[in-house]
């Protein structure tokens, strides 16, 4: 294992006691790409895209498990 993400935006019940959030975005290198994570949540927070636009990356990785719409997104690039 090279790193780790720590979801850095928690829910309401994560925060009760689960977890500690993360505090700071990663990247990692896959075939000349750079890519940031996100988890969940995190789709509600524009400062997650945000940092990682400022950081260069060519896309998000992004894991959900969800119904509602904005979970289902399959892919959205970063603006140029």
């Amino acid at each position: 294992m090279l790193t780790r993400y720590d979801k850095r935006f928690l829910s309401n019940s994560e925060l009760g006691g689960w977890y500690t959030p993360g505090a700071t975005p990663i990247i990692v290198e896959v075939d000349g790409f750079r890519l940031g994570c996100a988890i969940c949540i995190e789709s509600q927070f524009p400062e997650i895209f945000s940092d990682y636009e400022r950081m260069g990356v060519d896309g998000v990785i992004f894991s959900s498990y969800g119904l509602p719409s904005y979970f289902q997104i399959a892919f959205a690039p970063m603006p140029d």
